[in-house]
């Protein structure tokens, strides 16, 4: 049984040193959807959205009449999207699968790679988030024996990100299930 933390707690932090003042990379286990900020970072799936788009939709009453814009492609028929609702910003990650499809470690690490990017593409659009808090990116399609892989690439682009990053002075990484937190 799935034991949900819904209140966050810090994991571990990662102080980092940059050339436009210290950034944070935070790994908390929580439910995401219980802190304020900047950018939400979600999953997308192919048939039924998932879970948490579902929940941030109702949170702020998106309904279905939400515009999406697509910022960048994915190999594999997906996108990183951006809903800019005027109580919250939304980045998504489009997965062009079934909730718990597979995800191989390379399409893990283009995911990750273009979800910063898109990121990046924002801010050189004017836009400023300050913090950006998301959770494991496609979590359901990966094998638990993948995990470590792919904290690895996660922190390795979300630390490239912070280096350059003149706005974002935290990236806040979510795990919701207490039987995860190990892996991460």
């Amino acid at each position: 049984m799935e034991t949900i933390q819904l209140y966050p707690k810090t994991i571990h932090e990662l102080l980092i040193d940059t050339a436009n003042g210290d950034r944070i990379f935070e790994l908390i286990y929580g439910n995401l959807l219980a802190i304020k900020t900047d950018l939400w970072v979600t999953t997308v799936y192919a048939e039924n959205k998932g879970e948490l788009f579902n929940s941030i939709k109702n949170l702020l009453g998106l309904g279905s009449n939400y515009y999406e814009r697509k910022i960048v492609p994915l190999t594999n028929g997906g996108y990183i999207g951006f809903i800019d609702d005027e109580n919250q910003k939304l980045l998504t990650v489009n997965i062009d699968k079934k909730e718990g499809s597979i995800i191989n470690p390379s399409e893990f690490q283009e995911i990750i790679q273009a979800t910063f990017s898109a990121v990046a593409a924002l801010t050189y659009e004017g836009y400023t988030f300050q913090e950006i808090s998301l959770p494991v990116i496609g979590k359901k399609g990966l094998q638990p024996q993948e995990y470590e892989g792919s904290l690895k690439w996660f922190i390795h682009y979300a630390i490239n990100y912070l280096k350059f990053s003149q706005s974002t002075k935290k990236i806040k990484y979510f795990i919701h299930i207490k039987e995860d937190v190990p892996y991460w």
